[in-house]
């Protein structure tokens, strides 16, 4: 009777989840329709609903259209009865989303400051997080989490930043942050992360490469939807591929690597750290930073093509310069189709779906996804 009574409850549970991410994925819907998509009894589902309702994740949203008879009444996941907070720490900047159950940024913001591994900082990454949810009414027990891009290797519970070239830190620990934030914390790689929200967006990707080209460069190899981390977690360090031997220096101290070539701060320093201003000053045909952004494509377009020769594969192209690319990809498809071997069809070089803060997002469904997972 006991293993009879358990069973029974973890069926209940199956199908609340089930009912719960069905209504999350429909704007609306109703209790007969989830009983016949799902292949549930209607009092199994009045049951479950009525629970989710008691829970605040789901509310009645008024009456769905008639068709003759009486009206159904239509339901809508309460997509912000809990948030996360998502973080992309950068050497310059931190930016900083709110995200809902949907894993839709509601509230994001960025701003520049130095990164420093000094309490100030952390001070200051706090009194940021707090003036964000004062100003939009957000109240801190609905925060699930943060989740912290960082660009570097981490350990294997994500509570670890073993070393990152570009923060030129070490061993550096969430228990850090989290003296100073009221909420558990989890790192994530930059790239990883990145490729997390374009998951979220758009589930059957299958397999791909994610190239994230922001102040640095990185990446990560999904494989039938899953990333592909590699036996040291280092796959995707595409930046640190060697573009051209003996070339410009690495912030890693090596040469040549494709980050010194194809990085966004490779323009944006050319208009004083503003991406903005410098496709500004191309979108009005200006000489310098035209000859800047073909140098540019041809680099990247080399990247890209080396990628494609190593993975046959769609590649993704997320990250700062993600949500630039798309007047410009016909012409970097041109590139990179006459650099290949074997055929010059390039369409495989797509723009990424997810391309407003994909890192800062991505760490924060780190804490969304497992929460939704046991509704």
């Amino acid at each position: 009777m006991e293993m009879r009574q358990v069973n029974n409850h973890k069926v209940y549970r199956a199908n609340r989840n089930r009912v719960f991410q069905y209504i999350l994925r429909h704007d609306l819907t109703t209790r007969s329709e989830i009983a016949h998509s799902l292949n549930l009894s209607m009092p199994t589902v009045i049951n479950i609903v009525k629970s989710l309702m008691d829970d605040g994740f789901v509310y009645e949203a008024g009456a769905a259209e008639s068709n003759g008879g009486r009206k159904a009444v239509t339901l809508a996941c309460n997509t912000r009865a809990r948030l996360s907070v998502g973080i992309d720490i950068t050497l310059h900047h931190i930016s900083v989303v709110f995200v809902d159950m949907k894993g839709a940024a509601i509230f994001k913001q960025k701003t520049a400051i130095p990164f420093e591994r000094t309490g100030e900082y952390y001070a200051f990454l706090a009194r940021f997080i707090d003036g964000c949810m004062l100003s939009h009414g957000i109240d801190p027990a609905l925060i699930l989490g943060v989740g912290v891009s960082v660009p570097g290797r981490l350990s294997g519970d994500s509570r670890t930043l073993l070393y990152s070239h570009v923060l030129n830190e070490s061993d550096m620990l969430c228990a850090e942050l989290e003296a100073y934030l009221p909420f558990p914390c989890r790192f994530c790689n930059d790239a990883n992360a990145a490729a997390l929200a374009e998951l979220w967006n758009n589930h059957s990707i299958g397999t791909a490469v994610y190239l994230s080209v922001s102040d640095s460069v990185g990446g990560a190899v999904i494989i039938n939807d899953v990333l592909y981390t590699g036996g040291n977690q280092l796959a995707g360090e595409f930046g640190h591929m060697t573009l051209v031997d003996g070339g410009k220096p690495c912030y890693c101290g090596k040469r040549g690597c494709a980050d010194a070539y194809c990085s966004a701060s490779s323009l944006s320093s050319l208009t004083d750290g503003k991406l903005d201003a410098f496709f500004a000053l191309l979108r009005q045909n200006h000489a310098a930073a035209n000859e800047s952004w073909q140098a540019y494509l041809q680099n990247l377009s080399i990247l890209i093509n080396n990628l494609r020769m190593a993975f046959d594969c769609p590649v993704i192209l997320g990250g700062y310069i993600g949500e630039y690319i798309e007047p410009y990809i016909d012409a970097l498809r041109g590139m990179a189709g006459r650099r290949n071997t074997f055929s010059q069809d390039a369409s495989y070089i797509k723009a990424a779906t997810f391309q407003h803060e994909p890192s800062a997002v991505g760490a924060a469904l780190l804490f969304i996804e497992p929460f939704i997972a046991q509704i």
